[in-house]
């Protein structure tokens, strides 16, 4: 696992993520097998009790059904996980020029987070910066973005 600037390790809220996903998982295992030990059906709806031998054969069951399930989301887990890059924690940001400090040294922000996730970047002008940058023809290059459907 690599580690972050701060020295934390990076993958807090995967680790969360499949710790709740497992936790639903033996959740419905335990209903499962409490409703075969214990005959649900034959104490809440009244049915004819339903017999150990094939109580047990249920559970066994069960227990692979559920064992195929874990095994398939562990797969699919670790899969999304290596495609998945979740920044966490605080980064330190200059106020004026957005570059953010990594170690000792001050790398742009678009280049940080390309890095340190799947994101890539393309770079645009919103209109207040048109304005700002080129007051000269704003109008006409906001005008031609929203008849794009981009302003």
């Amino acid at each position: 696992m690599r580690k972050n600037f701060h020295g934390k390790h990076k993958g807090k809220a995967h680790g969360r993520i499949f710790a709740v996903t497992m936790a639903v998982l033996a959740g419905f295992f335990l209903l499962t097998i409490m409703n075969e030990v214990v005959d649900v059906p034959h104490y809440v709806f009244g049915d004819a009790p339903t017999s150990w031998q094939q109580r047990k054969g249920e559970m066994i069951f069960e227990a692979v059904i559920y064992t195929m399930i874990v095994l398939v989301a562990v797969f699919y887990y670790e899969r999304a996980k290596k495609r998945i890059s979740i920044l966490e924690g605080l980064l330190p940001i200059c106020s004026s020029c957005k570059k953010i400090r990594q170690d000792k040294h001050w790398i742009v922000l678009e280049e940080y987070i390309s890095s340190h996730s799947l994101a890539d970047f393309s770079h645009a002008l919103c209109p207040e910066c048109i304005q700002k940058l080129y007051p000269e023809h704003a109008s006409e290059i906001i005008a031609e973005m929203k008849a794009k459907g981009f302003g």
